[in-house]
């Protein structure tokens, strides 16, 4: 899938049993849409859930990373995670800024809005 600044994405990752899970994306602004079903790796492997990551990172090709293009700022709004009946908001979530591997200089800095939102910033 293709996207663009300023485009608005819904993605959701789901368990529906202890050896499958569904992947879903959207672009709300274009219409397009993405589903995948993915299956533990062998029989005796099960899906536990035991982490929820919201992810913007620097592309690397290979092994050679690239450079973030200035995107001012990102908003991840509606971070939940579901397991057990429960829902787990971001609250006492790990936040890592997003590096340049060649040079370590600081290229994206995480802070949580609230406890379902967070948001991005370019450096």
């Amino acid at each position: 899938m293709e996207f663009n600044f300023g485009d608005v994405i819904v993605a959701s990752v789901e368990s529906t049993s202890p050896s499958e899970g569904v992947t879903v994306i959207e672009n709300l602004t274009t219409g397009k849409n993405f589903t995948t079903t993915a299956s533990a790796p062998s029989s005796s492997a099960t899906l536990t859930g035991t982490n929820a990551e919201w992810i913007l990172e620097d592309l690397a090709v290979d092994g050679d990373g690239l450079t973030l293009v200035n995107f001012g700022e990102a908003s991840f709004t509606g971070c939940v995670a579901k397991a057990g009946g429960k829902e787990y908001g971001l609250d006492g979530s790990a936040l890592y800024a997003v590096q340049d591997s060649s040079s370590s200089s600081v290229q994206a800095v995480p802070s949580i809005v609230s406890d379902s939102e967070l948001k991005v910033s370019y450096q």
